[in-house]
């Protein structure tokens, strides 16, 4: 009998489930479901540099635009190399770009293609596999990630992954080519990846399902991250999670992304 296997972190901890086909993973009662959209978005990547001079004008422009024109239905981070404060930018920068065969900035990837409309209306007009949503809990040292996965499509054969970035908006911080200098605000900073209690940490995805999923299944993972005490603003604190898979030859493929707007 074939199986899926799915990666589960109760409230309570850490648990893995292997499970015969067609089983609804539940971590307790209705109610601990987050409500998760049957609805494909498109992941709009920034991949900028405070000591690029491309980045703090060209780019930082870009970005600004896209922000105008997208930001309200897709997801949109900012992957910076360089100081931008008490974050893991750095180490997030390094695997994505080093994935993605990224060699400078600024460089814009969408759905980690090239073409922003070409590839927004590709995703819209796709069938929605998965999808994911979340709630925070914010102390002042902590954000908990409380998120709910949901397959809407039978799949089997595919591995999938849930990246969650902890995303900052409006950090203060230097940047080269920017008219304000060391008080440019940085949009929609990725500072950090949330970890799955008692897992190895995953910068590009923690693997949460793979063989036969079926519709309908659904469950319930939690990821903390660390709060800098520079990020006093709730309102400045989001999350983005980014689903993907790897296709036949190892390489990761985008599947979706959510955030709360």
């Amino acid at each position: 009998m074939k199986s899926i296997h799915i990666f589960a972190a109760l409230f309570m901890g850490s648990l893995l489930f292997s499970s015969c086909e067609k089983q609804v993973f539940s971590t307790g009662n209705e109610s601990d479901f987050i409500e998760v959209p049957e609805k494909n978005s498109s992941l709009i990547y920034h991949f900028s540099s405070t000591t690029s001079a491309n980045s703090g004008s060209v780019g930082y422009d870009q970005f600004t635009d896209y922000l105008d024109l997208y930001d309200s239905a897709h997801v949109l981070v900012t992957l910076t190399e360089g100081n931008v404060g008490n974050a893991n930018n750095d180490t997030i920068f390094a695997a994505n770009s080093a994935a993605y065969g990224v060699l400078s900035t600024s460089t814009f990837l969408t759905n980690f293609g090239s073409g922003v409309a070409t590839q927004i209306s590709m995703q819209e007009g796709a069938p929605v596999v998965v999808n994911a949503a979340y709630e925070l809990e914010l102390t002042p040292t902590k954000i908990i990630v409380n998120t709910t996965t949901e397959f809407f499509k039978d799949n089997v054969g595919d591995e999938f992954f849930l990246t969650p970035y902890i995303v900052v908006d409006s950090l203060v911080a230097d940047q080269t080519g920017h008219p304000d200098g060391p008080a440019t605000n940085h949009r929609k900073v990725v500072t950090e990846v949330a970890r799955l209690k008692n897992y190895p940490v995953r910068y590009l995805g923690y693997s949460i399902a793979s063989g036969e999923v079926y519709a309908g299944q659904r469950f319930n993972l939690k990821f903390e991250a660390e709060r800098s005490s520079d990020w006093i603003d709730p309102e400045q604190i989001s999350v983005a999670l980014i689903l993907t898979k790897k296709d036949a030859s190892g390489n990761i493929t985008y599947v979706n992304a959510n955030t709360n707007h």
